[in-house]
């Protein structure tokens, strides 16, 4: 599948394959659901680079998921891909994903577009 970027959607290298990962609003309440808290507090923590491996799994795995991935990654999978592919190699696509996700799903250049006024 290949991102679309008006939909806010982010590449991510993973397995040996170019995947999509989509902001949605499920995502977020998945992501939301797993770590007990909001989604700007995650954000915070995943820039501070407190996450576990297993957390950083759970952002990537919601974000496949939303993107249409089936059957549904499993977490234990996705924690070893994220571990071969490097988290900090990870690091950009997530946080493009993750401030997408903040921007309601797309990214801050397409929603910070002025509004057409009228004459």
């Amino acid at each position: 599948m290949t991102a679309n970027p008006h939909r806010g959607e982010v590449t991510i290298e993973i397995a040996g394959r170019t995947r999509t990962l989509r902001p949605t609003m499920g995502a977020m309440v998945a992501i939301e659901q797993a770590f007990g808290d909001g989604l700007v507090p995650v954000v915070e923590r995943y820039l501070a680079r407190k996450l576990t491996l297993r957390e950083t799994a759970i952002i990537v795995r919601e974000g496949l998921v939303a993107a249409g991935e089936s059957p549904t990654p499993e977490l234990k999978a996705v924690m070893e891909h994220v571990f071969e592919a490097g988290p900090a190699k990870m690091a950009a696509p997530i946080t493009r994903f993750l401030g997408n996700m903040l921007n309601g799903g797309q990214s801050p250049a397409e929603g910070n577009e002025p509004a057409a006024t009228e004459s």
